[in-house]
C-alpha cells in the first residue's frame, strides 16, 4: 500500500509520454507529406549564415539545376526548408562543420534529404530536411533571408 502512490504516478507518467509520442509522430508525418512535392534542385554554396540555435542556419545557393524556377511557400507557424527564385536558392537546415563556399548541395524533397559534397575534404554526407516550426528559427529566417515571401 505504501508504494501504490508511486506506481500510479509512474503509470500516469508513462501514459503521458506515450500520448505525446503518438501526437508527435502524427505531426512529423504531416510535415513530411508537405515535402513530397516533387521539388529537386542542386547548387553551389555561395555563403552561409548560422544562428545561435544548435548550428541552424541559412545556406545561400547559386543553382546549377532545378525543376522549378520559383518556390516561395510559407505558413504562419511553419517554414518550408527551402526557397527558390530564379537561379538562387536558400536552404534552411543545420549547417555541418566545414561547409564552405564552393561546396555543392543537392536536395530531393520527396526523399526528405539534402546531400552535401565538400570540395576541400572530398566528403559526401546526407542530412534530413524538415518543415521548420521552431519560432526562434522562423524569426532567424525572416531576419536573414534574401528571398522574401510576398504579402508577409
Amino acid at each position: 500500500m505504501k508504494y501504490l502512490r508511486y506506481i500510479i504516478l509512474l503509470a500516469l507518467f508513462i501514459g503521458m509520454v506515450l500520448w505525446l509520442n503518438k501526437h508527435n509522430d502524427e505531426d512529423i508525418a504531416k510535415s513530411e507529406k508537405l515535402l513530397h512535392n516533387g521539388i529537386k534542385f542542386s547548387g553551389e554554396v555561395i555563403n552561409t549564415k548560422v544562428s545561435n540555435n544548435h548550428a541552424f542556419g541559412i545556406i545561400y545557393l547559386k543553382l546549377k539545376s532545378t525543376n522549378t524556377t520559383k518556390f516561395i511557400k510559407s505558413a504562419p507557424k511553419a517554414e518550408f526548408p527551402y526557397r527558390i527564385n530564379g537561379d538562387k536558392a536558400e536552404l534552411y537546415t543545420t549547417i555541418g562543420d566545414g561547409l564552405a563556399p564552393g561546396d555543392s548541395i543537392s536536395v530531393i524533397s520527396d526523399s526528405v534529404r539534402a546531400i552535401f559534397y565538400q570540395l576541400k575534404s572530398r566528403q559526401k554526407y546526407e542530412s534530413f530536411i524538415e518543415v521548420i516550426k521552431d519560432p526562434f528559427n522562423i524569426e532567424f529566417i525572416n531576419d536573414n533571408n534574401f528571398i522574401k515571401v510576398p504579402n508577409r
